[in-house]
């Protein structure tokens, strides 16, 4: 299963799947900023395009449309990065409201996950300790990069 939802008019989307599942930032929104939430199973999350928030495993949010769409919307905002990424991360000064996405908030589904950064700036969220770490791919130094 493949769920979509948007903020605004195709300027953001965020894509959650339960299985396994190929999930691209290219799917409806040309590039634009967007959350990428692989669930269950074994996934491969692109961020080819845009800036993307890419997590190969969960979130408390994922049957919490109103989580989702308050972070979307920060995320989406004119903000700088580094201020986009804070905010979301401690759910405190921003559009998300009280909704964060942090390493208490997200979680490995233990299963190796491919994900994949792009040509904007993204927010990796990832194993990368043990023998079921992530696989990650195309990111850059001065990219935020949350450990599960």
């Amino acid at each position: 299963m493949l769920a979509m939802m948007s903020y605004g008019v195709a300027t953001a989307a965020v894509f959650w799947s339960e299985g396994t599942e190929t999930i691209l930032s290219t799917l409806a929104t040309r590039g634009n900023r967007n959350i990428l939430i692989g669930g269950q199973g074994t996934d491969t999350v692109d961020g080819t395009l845009g800036e993307n928030i890419l997590l190969g495993g969960y979130t408390i949010y994922d049957s919490h449309p109103r989580a989702l769409n308050a972070i979307l919307k920060e995320w989406s905002s004119n903000t700088p990065y580094a201020t986009r990424t804070a905010r979301i991360e401690t759910g405190t000064g921003g559009l998300n409201s009280s909704f964060c996405l942090s390493s208490a908030t997200a979680f490995d589904e233990n299963a190796v996950d491919s994900i994949l950064g792009g040509s904007g700036e993204d927010w990796f969220f990832s194993r990368e300790t043990g023998n079921r770490k992530d696989t990650v791919l195309r990111r850059k130094d001065n990219e935020k990069t949350t450990k599960l």
